[in-house]
């Protein structure tokens, strides 16, 4: 792990990512979205997003549908996690991962739909308790240009089937 960021090479195969993306394509609405966002302080004046989004809130994982994800991404984790980076701590099943996780989301990028700008998902304000994010990198590299997942000053240079933990409140883009 370097300042926070936690990557596991290989978590998931070539069949299982093939799989997860079955699953939000097949059970999920795209919803394309381009928009600019009001910043927050010290955030840069272009923040945009150009993205499709596949957003799971609630039913897919209700079924039990991801609970296989979210067993592999546990047993990818160390248990002793930085207390002063990942304070919430890891859930120790896919039962309590189901429970303490708000939504499931997949983003596709493509020639228009093709930027994330600098964001944090967290905000003091919002009501919501976000502790960490995990990114499943579910595409091999040769099929797309861009792309670069940025976690704070680190780029990302994902494999499919990398797996990312990063505390929720640190800055990034894609």
């Amino acid at each position: 792990m370097t300042d926070g960021l936690l990557h596991v090479a290989g978590a998931f195969s070539k069949d299982e990512c093939r799989l997860i993306l079955d699953l939000f394509a097949s059970q999920l609405t795209a919803q394309p979205e381009v928009r600019r966002i009001p910043n927050l302080p010290h955030m840069p004046d272009d923040y945009s997003v150009a993205r499709v989004s596949y957003v799971d809130d609630g039913v897919l994982m209700a079924s039990g549908a991801f609970d296989w994800v979210y067993d592999r991404v546990l047993l990818s984790m160390p248990r002793d996690l930085d207390p002063d980076v990942f304070s919430a701590g890891l859930p120790h099943s896919a039962l309590e991962m189901r429970s303490s996780v708000e939504f499931n989301l997949m983003h596709s990028f493509s020639r228009v739909h093709n930027h994330f700008g600098w964001h944090v998902d967290t905000k003091p304000s919002d009501g919501k308790f976000r502790s960490y994010n995990i990114n499943v990198m579910l595409s091999p590299q040769n099929t797309y240009s861009g792309g670069v997942l940025q976690v704070g000053d680190q780029n990302v240079s994902a494999h499919e089937g990398d797996l990312y933990l990063y505390p929720a409140s640190t800055p990034h883009t894609v």
